[in-house]
């Protein structure tokens, strides 16, 4: 026995002997001009090492390389698709024999990896000829000796990028990015321990740390799961999940996840991305349960914190077509899109603002191509919802997005004292978009919801009003002028804020010119009747309301009635809704101490600029119908009856 362990020594001492004795003879310029040209044939790239170039191949593989370049696809932009300054790799020899890898040490220092897409959605990192390629044309692979080619064990040792940089360019989009000051340790005793991975990098100047642990790698390799832990951290975002990975296809992660953002405004910057306010978007936080499926992100069973916002539910991204597809089914305490708009960010906008200018429309063009780059389906239940200056009770909205189409339904919706509906309908895939919106509402308290909508106080009273409006256009100046409807309002108990309609009708009834042409009295009985208009003059009403059509933005009324306990009236006219003009007449019912004259009250004028005064025409007929004995409610007969009696009358003779 002792002499067979001796002979076993003796041949082992003259293999290694052998070995090193022939590598010896290989040099390390043969294994360049070898490596270069199987990376050639492998990969259609041109492999070029400039600086030094060792190589050894006892008693372990080593190799060390400086200066060595990947060339890139010809049509890149950058010159190479890989730069080394120095390379160094290691490999144990005699594990090798039991198929057993072990990598001693593989350290890059300052690489730099440029990642480009072409106009044709091509990556430089798709070589010319891939190994998919070579096995397709070459002989069917026999699986016995694959199986017993494949390794039964790898061991890394000190694994590490020093100072690497990587940037990303796309040629059909403006996406560019690039990442520097890369430095990466991982570590693997063997396939049967956990695999480790630490690092950091700096990306548009903020460093992020980043630790990953995979517990079962050898599972994991051979088709398996294994539990994973990722740590992402830095000042602007921290993310972490706990869970298991399989190596399915698609890939599939599972787990516990948490996602917290300090300021959203601050992250979005640091992404190079514009928020459209100075307020809002900060602090976020989601925690749940996580699942990944190939390119299907979903969080269930979700804690979501948005500014002040909270709510619980469920949220999902697919990116599997070609527009990725949003979707969250959320409880809201309140959902508050206030400080996201453009207007009405603050508490004093609520308020009603009567001295304010109202802006023309906007010939500006909308920008409606965010609803074009993904889809959505969204349900909101909310127990308060804000948009600019209205506040909703406990309500449940709808939003479904699809190919640039847009459909709203609020439904169950609780709102200022009342109940009610809402949709509303954008399609933006049209050469010129289209807006279509209904409202159904009952029992609503009108004033706050007037206030809301206009930033002023017109009137007040409770009741019930509905329309449905439609529009094309691509500006807010084409879409009222466009606009067409119609709809209804009925309101009992209230006030109309900012004139004494019952106070300019008195002062107008009490005008009787004796001589048509009296342009003074004219003016005096305009600027008396102007004296009860403002903030401090009302109109009471017991009900008000009346129907309406609108057609090419302009608003058309034919039975406003308003009843007060002093007199009844009743309306019609116009609003220019795109022109922002009104020309309305009011006039009152018949009076036991107005001798029966009926004086119409003219409302007129830009909405910046509303004028109230008498129709003086209106005054002049009734003093001439009243002087000829016309009765105004059948002129026609009145004038026929006038004429007869005219003509039976006797001729006077002259005495001879």
């Amino acid at each position: 026995m002792r002499k067979i362990s001796i002979i076993i020594g003796v041949l082992v001492v003259a293999v290694l002997g052998a070995l090193v004795v022939i590598t010896s003879f290989i040099s390390s310029d043969l294994v360049k001009s070898r490596l270069t040209q199987a990376v050639k044939e492998s990969t259609g790239r041109d492999l070029n090492i400039q600086g030094e170039f060792e190589v050894n191949f006892f008693p372990k593989i080593s190799l060390s390389a400086e200066g060595a370049t990947l060339s890139n696809r010809a049509d890149g932009v950058a010159e190479h698709m890989v730069e080394i300054e120095k390379l160094k790799l290691g490999l144990a020899v005699l594990p090798l024999l039991r198929r057993d890898i072990r990598l001693t040490e593989f350290i890059l220092e300052n690489p730099v990896i440029n990642l480009e897409v072409d106009g044709k959605n091509q990556s430089n990192w798709d070589f010319v000829l891939t190994m998919d390629e070579q096995t397709s044309s070459s002989e069917p692979i026999d699986e016995t000796v694959q199986e017993s080619s494949s390794i039964s064990n790898l061991s890394l040792g000190d694994v590490r990028i020093v100072n690497g940089s990587v940037s990303y360019l796309n040629k059909s989009t403006p996406a560019q990015y690039d990442v520097s000051s890369v430095n990466m340790t991982v570590s693997l005793p063997d396939l049967g321990s956990e695999f480790n991975a630490k690092g950091s990098l700096v990306y548009n100047g903020e460093k992020l740390d980043l630790d990953i642990a995979l517990e079962n790698p050898s599972a994991l390799a051979d088709g398996g799961q294994s539990p994973l832990s990722l740590a992402l951290s830095s000042k602007l975002v921290d993310l972490g999940v706990a869970g298991s990975i399989s190596n399915t296809s698609p890939l599939k992660l599972k787990g516990k996840s948490s996602l917290d953002v300090p300021s959203m405004r601050k992250l979005a910057s640091w992404l190079d991305q514009d928020l459209p306010s100075q307020k809002g978007f900060g602090p976020l936080s989601i925690s749940g349960n996580l699942d990944v499926n190939g390119q299907v992100y979903a969080f269930k069973n979700a804690n979501i914190q948005f500014d002040k916002m909270k709510g619980t539910g469920a949220l999902s991204f697919n990116t599997t077509s070609a527009l990725p597809h949003v979707s969250a089914t959320l409880d809201l305490d309140k959902l508050d899109l206030r400080p996201y708009m453009s207007e009405a960010n603050g508490e004093s906008e609520a308020q009603p603002n009567s001295s304010s200018e109202i802006a023309p429309w906007s010939s500006t063009k909308i920008d409606f191509s965010p609803l074009k780059s993904f889809n959505a389906d969204f349900n909101f239940s909310t127990k308060k919802f804000y948009y600019q200056r209205f506040e909703v009770d406990q309500s449940v909205l709808i939003v479904s997005l699809k190919n640039g189409s847009l459909v709203a339904n609020l439904s169950d919706l609780n709102l200022y004292k009342g109940k009610g509906s809402a949709k509303i309908t954008l399609n933006t895939s049209r050469s010129i978009p289209q807006l279509t919106s209904t409202f159904d509402l009952t029992g609503i308290d009108s004033g706050p919801l007037i206030v809301a909508a206009t930033a002023r106080e017109l009137f007040t009273g409770t009741g019930d009003m509905g329309f449905t409006l439609s529009s094309t256009g691509r500006s807010q100046a084409e879409l009222m002028k466009n606009l067409s409807g119609n709809g209804r309002l009925l309101l009992n108990d209230g006030e109309v804020v900012g004139a004494d309609l019952v106070g300019m009708l008195r002062l107008i009834s009490a005008f009787k010119p004796q001589n048509p042409a009296q342009p003074a009295a004219d003016a005096q009985t305009t600027d008396a009747v102007g004296s009860k208009t403002g903030q401090d003059q009302v109109t009471k009403f017991s009900q008000m309301g009346g129907t309406f059509t609108v057609s090419n933005g302009v608003l058309n009324n034919q039975d406003f009635k308003l009843l007060n306990e002093a007199l009844s009236l009743t309306g019609n006219g116009r609003v220019d809704i795109a022109g922002q003009k009104i020309k309305f007449r009011m006039k009152p019912g018949a009076r036991q101490d107005d001798g029966g004259l009926r004086v119409s009250l003219i409302i007129e004028g830009p909405w910046n600029d509303i004028k109230f005064r008498p129709d003086f025409e209106q005054i002049l007929k009734d003093q001439i119908q009243k002087g000829l004995g016309i009765n105004p409610e059948d002129p026609v007969g009145s004038l026929f009856d006038l004429l007869l009696k005219e003509t039976r009358k006797p001729k006077n003779t002259e005495t001879q």
